[in-house]
Formats: C-alpha cells, sequence, structure tokens
C-alpha cells in the first residue's frame, strides 16, 4: 500500500510538470496575469490531485448542458460579503422571480436565514470547501468542476461538472467530443465570474450579484455564519477573536489591486446585464423588466447530459494535438490511471 501510495504521488507531481502550467511569475508584466500564474503555482499540484481522484469515480459524467434558446429569468449569484445581510429581504422577496445560485461560502447563512437556493457553486480545491459544504443537500445541485475538493463528490452530493480552461478539462472535452463552446471562460478569476460564465452559457439576459463586494467591512470578510466560522471557531480565545482569524490580507476596507481587475472583468461587459445588488432600484427594474416578458411561470432549470468516461485509448487520440503540448510517455501513464 506504501508503494502504491509513492508512485501515486510520484505521478502526480510528474503530470504537473508535463501540464503547461507555468512555474515563472516574475516575467509577468500584466497585473492580471501575474495574479493568475501565482494561483496556477500555489494550486496546480492539489488541482491535479483532485482531478484525478474525482474523475476516477465516474463511469458517467454528468455535464452541464447549454440552452439553445434565451432565458426570460435572471440568475442571482450570492456571495458571502458582508454586505450580504442587508440583502436578506430582497432575496426572500425576488425567490420565485430568479434562479438563484449560492456560493459554497453563502450557503448556511443562506439556510440559517431560510432561504434555499437553486444551486451551488464551488470550485475551490482548499480544505474550507469542506466546512461551507457541511450542511448542503443532496436535492441541491452542485456545479463545479473535476479540479475541485472532494466534498462535492461525495456520495450524499449531487454534482454536475462544467468545463474550465484547464489543460485536462481541455483534453476531457477533445476526447469526448465537445465544442469550445463547452469550455467556460473566467477571466476575473473569481467565483462571480464562474457564474458569470454559467449565466452566458444559459443565453440568460441578467445576473444580479448579491453578498458581493470583495472588500472588509467592519473587520468583518464575510457574512455571519459561513462555514470560516466553523473552522476558525476551535482556534479563538478570549485573546484571540473570530475577527482577528479573518482573511483581512485579501479582502481589505480598501479594494486590492487584484479584485480591482475582478470588478473591472465582471462589470465591463457587452454581452451581459451586470447588475450589483448594493443598488436596489436597478435590480428592481430589472426584475420587472423581465417579469413582463416573460410567458409562463416555469422556472429555469439547467439540463445535464451524461456522457462515458473516455477510454484510454480515446485519451491517446490527443496526444499530438497543439492544445497541450505533452510527453507522450507521462501521457499514456496518466490514461491508465483514469
Amino acid at each position: 500500500m506504501r508503494n502504491l501510495e509513492t508512485e501515486w504521488r510520484k505521478f502526480q507531481s510528474e503530470l504537473v510538470d508535463f501540464l503547461p502550467i507555468s512555474k515563472n511569475t516574475k516575467s509577468q508584466t500584466n497585473p492580471s496575469s501575474s495574479i493568475n500564474e501565482s494561483t496556477k503555482l500555489e494550486f496546480s499540484n492539489v488541482w491535479t490531485s483532485n482531478y484525478l481522484k474525482n474523475l476516477s469515480k465516474y463511469t458517467k459524467i454528468p455535464i452541464l448542458k447549454p440552452n439553445s434558446h434565451a432565458q426570460n429569468q435572471a440568475l442571482v449569484f450570492i456571495g458571502a460579503a458582508p454586505n450580504l445581510e442587508d440583502q436578506v429581504n430582497w432575496l426572500k422577496e425576488n425567490r420565485e422571480n430568479c434562479f438563484y445560485i449560492s456560493s459554497d461560502t453563502a450557503l448556511r447563512y443562506l439556510f440559517q436565514v431560510g432561504i434555499e437556493p437553486d444551486a451551488i457553486l464551488t470550485v475551490d480545491p482548499s480544505r474550507g470547501s469542506f466546512f461551507h459544504l457541511m450542511d448542503a443537500k443532496d436535492k441541491i445541485p452542485i456545479y463545479t468542476w473535476l479540479g475541485s475538493h472532494r466534498q462535492a463528490f461525495e456520495k450524499n452530493m449531487n454534482p454536475s461538472i462544467f468545463l474550465t480552461t484547464h489543460p485536462l478539462d481541455q483534453i476531457l472535452g477533445e476526447s469526448l467530443g465537445l465544442s469550445d463552446s463547452m469550455i467556460l471562460r473566467n477571466p476575473s478569476l473569481n467565483l462571480a465570474g464562474m457564474a458569470k460564465a454559467l449565466a452566458m452559457f444559459w443565453k440568460m439576459p441578467a445576473i444580479i450579484l448579491a453578498g458581493w463586494s470583495l472588500k472588509s467591512s467592519r473587520y468583518k470578510t464575510h457574512c455571519r455564519g459561513s462555514g470560516y466560522e466553523s473552522y476558525y471557531l476551535p482556534f479563538t480565545n478570549r485573546i484571540k477573536t473570530l475577527e482577528n482569524l479573518y482573511p483581512l490580507r485579501v479582502y481589505k476596507k480598501n479594494l486590492t489591486s487584484k479584485n480591482q481587475i475582478a470588478i473591472d472583468n465582471m462589470l465591463g461587459s457587452a454581452d451581459l446585464k451586470v447588475i450589483d445588488l448594493s443598488d436596489f432600484r436597478k435590480a428592481d427594474q430589472c426584475i420587472d423588466e423581465l417579469r413582463n416578458i416573460r410567458n409562463h411561470e416555469i422556472k429555469f432549470q439547467p439540463g445535464v447530459q451524461l456522457f462515458s468516461k473516455p477510454k484510454i485509448e480515446s485519451w491517446k487520440l490527443f496526444i499530438s494535438k497543439p492544445l497541450v503540448g505533452v510527453d507522450s510517455r507521462k501521457f499514456r501513464k496518466f490514461a491508465s490511471f483514469l
């Protein structure tokens, strides 16, 4: 067993080496590119490990389907910023008018205030996702990718997969014969950006951002009751309070350059109406306009299609593709693990 585990870890390391994930971030001059490369450098190993483990659980892969026609409902993405606590009444009043996707971080707070989302969005590979998804109900679908935390793929969960620009997802999409339009792109590099990509994927007219500010407020980085509290509480004492443990380095009182880039990417969209729920008037106007043009009250439900996991031979066909320049010997070894 120890030899198998050693071989497994060695293989993961080799796989990371031949995937086109840059190890050099200093040469980047574009701030957005530099942030992206730093993220790849930090998470490449855990992405690869999770991807292989999660994919190995499937014989048929449930992949989200795009829409062939435009929708007349807005997607509401619910983040876990402190301002979410001020937006609960609006979310309750408009529950039946929109399609609600909760971030994994906001899920436990939404349950506490009596709001059940239509779906949960999670992409983070880190251990914190376990605490966010502790109360997830199997009837609520989880939208995620194969590199996400393994908690999203446990037996009591209900995951549906989307494909990202990660090299392994590109290989998987090619081997399944999927078009490039099935790949979701997220230049904002945050979870709200993935929700925006899904809204465009489903041809929805607007996305409303609730609980989204990318700033701290009164020394809080997240709303109360999130999984972070469950994670941090064992470390608190009379000297070190919960506020001392919030990630203020990431979410400061004023926007960091990274978060400003995310906001610019989110709000600067010509293909989709993007509304911050901090402006209740604009959000109400959007809902009223969509309600007036809707022909019926059937709620939008995303489709899922099952794909048989590609055989080893199917993966080998794409070794010579320019999509990823990989070593063929290592690639065959990669395919054998699946």
